[in-house]
């Protein structure tokens, strides 16, 4: 199975949109919980996008 960028971005719009908005919200007012909930977001969608696409690929 050829993985093309028309089928990843839509799993990395589903975590980058919240990400930009919170990054957005730390450009207004800073606060570590906001900073901790986007890291929070970011490491499972990159390592489960990595995980997944990579066993989906694998398979077929």
């Amino acid at each position: 199975m050829k993985i093309t960028w028309k089928d990843i971005v839509p799993d990395f719009l589903m975590f980058i949109i919240p990400v930009l908005a919170g990054i957005l919200l730390l450009l207004r007012e800073f606060a570590w919980m906001i900073l901790i909930l986007i890291i929070a977001l970011i490491l499972p969608g990159f390592i489960g996008n990595a995980l997944l696409k990579g066993k989906l690929a694998r398979e077929n």
